[in-house]
């Protein structure tokens, strides 16, 4: 069952291959197509009952939402300091907070780990660990093939 299941993901990842890139957005995927393609993906290897299914996800959806906010908030600083129009204590500022930001990624995690196992059991959290580098190696992969093919 999981082999095909595996098979039934890669085919639906080549199917949408022809609808991620639109015109002007450099072959840069639909959030909402990655976002359905990792429930899918992360459903299948955690093998979630419907029961599981309904407590986890808006849980999971949950910990995204604040962890892309964190992740979008250290990236504008990083840029700021890229541009170089800092002043060095400016620099400074930013950069500290980038680090603040990190601490407050790993309390994230650490309290999203809490609610999870009070959903699932260790072991399929484990796995979902695993399962969400797996799914990110997956699509940065793509990613790269597709940039590859347009050069």
């Amino acid at each position: 069952m999981a082999r095909v299941n595996r098979w039934l993901f890669l085919l639906a990842m080549l199917m949408m291959k022809s609808t991620w890139a639109q015109p002007g957005e450099m072959g840069m995927p639909d959030n909402d197509k990655i976002r359905a393609l990792r429930v899918a993906f992360i459903t299948e290897q955690l093998d979630l009952s419907s029961e599981e299914a309904e407590r986890f996800w808006p849980v999971h959806n949950a910990f995204h939402k604040q962890m892309r906010e964190l992740q979008e908030e250290r990236r504008a600083l990083m840029v700021e300091v890229k541009e170089g129009d800092l002043s060095e204590a400016q620099m400074e500022a930013n950069i500290q907070k980038s680090f603040t930001l990190e601490e407050k990624s790993i309390e994230l995690k650490r309290k999203y780990h809490e609610s999870f196992k009070k959903i699932l059991s260790l072991e399929k959290v484990a796995a979902l660990y695993g399962a969400e580098m797996e799914f990110q190696r997956r699509v940065l992969e793509e990613l790269h093939k597709r940039k590859m093919r347009r050069e």
